[in-house]
Formats: C-alpha cells, structure tokens, sequence
C-alpha cells in the first residue's frame, strides 16, 4: 500500500471512528447549539458568526456546514483544521491523539475482533446516548449513534459494542437493528468506495 493510500485509509478511518458530537463537545460547541429537526444549528464557530441558524451539523452524516461569511464544511477533519488553524494531516493527527486512534488498527482487526466476541455478524441494535435538552420534552431528545450490540451467546442479554473514544452521558437507548438500517449501510460503502 502507498503512502497515499494508507493516509486516506488512516483519514477514513478517523473520520468513521469519531463522531462530530465528540469533536464539538471537546472544543465546548455541542451544548450551544439548538436542535432544528434533525439538525443542530447556531452562530458559526469557525469565523465567530452571531447569526444563530448558519452553522448546521448533521450528526448522522457526520458533516457541518456554514451557510454564512465563511461558507466552510466539511467533517470532523476539516473542522479541527478550521478551528486549529491546521492542514488535515495535521487535524488527523490532532484527533488520534486525543482518541487513542492507532494507525493500522483497521476496521477488518476491529471487525475480528468483534465477531469473535459477539454472536453474529450483523448486530441486532444500534447503540444510542439520548440527551433530554428541555424538562422531559421528548421532541427536544438529542440522538447520538454511540456503537452497536449483539446477543450474548448465552442468549439472556447483550454485548454492546461503543465506538472508541465515545464519551457517553445521559440516556443509552438500543434500538432493533432494520433491514433499512443494512441498505443505509450498503449505501454509504458504496459511496465511500468512489
């Protein structure tokens, strides 16, 4: 594999191992924004915007964007280059570092791994941290897709499987796994392997 190739398998990586919450709880974005539908949104954190709807991060695509002056976005690596003042290299180096990502421990070891602890390939629940932004209002329920889980062999429980790095807090909620789910899935491979 050329040196090329294993950075952008390294940037993959990083970029499929970290979500964008972790990222913006670190720099201390996450609780500022409002949730608009699916959506979180505020003032932008890149050219410190004071309009409170131009900057809109999609958790579950993993990406942001500024709709205002600076009209960046990008995912977690573009966004800690932005805020580091960084090229990508560097903020791929910058996140392993603060999430204990070690190049070369790819996905096929994390996948070997796995099976061999859990019952099945394809998991039977996606792994949620639920926060409640309002008192008890459930249309202000934050999601944040945390991991996986499988049956246990013994078949009385579950192994829940949390990407590295996760900080968890708040509700973890498992919800059935879909045949939608795999089709989403197959989808985003497809798109990667572009």
């Amino acid at each position: 594999m050329d040196r090329e190739h294993a950075a952008r398998v390294y940037f993959e990586q990083i970029k499929r191992t970290v979500p964008l919450a972790a990222i913006l709880e670190r720099y201390g974005i996450l609780s500022e924004l409002k949730r608009v539908g699916t959506q979180l949104k505020g003032c932008c954190p890149i050219h410190n915007g004071s309009n409170s709807r131009q900057f809109v991060v999609d958790l579950n695509k993993n990406v942001w964007r500024c709709f205002g002056d600076c009209g960046r976005g990008g995912s977690i690596l573009e966004f800690v280059a932005e805020r580091e003042n960084v090229g990508i290299r560097e903020a791929a180096l910058l996140v392993a570092e603060w999430f204990r990502i070690k190049p070369g421990h790819s996905d096929v070891e994390h996948r070997k791994q796995r099976s061999s602890a859990m019952s099945g390939e394809r998991p039977s629940h996606k792994a949620f941290v639920v926060e409640d932004r309002g008192e008890g209002d459930k249309k202000d329920a934050f999601w944040t897709r945390v991991g996986s889980a499988w049956p246990h062999k013994d078949g009385k429980g579950l192994n829940v499987q949390l990407a590295p790095g996760v900080s968890v807090s708040g509700r973890l909620v498992l919800r059935e796994y879909t045949d939608d789910d795999v089709k989403e899935e197959e989808q985003q491979k497809g798109k990667r392997k572009k």
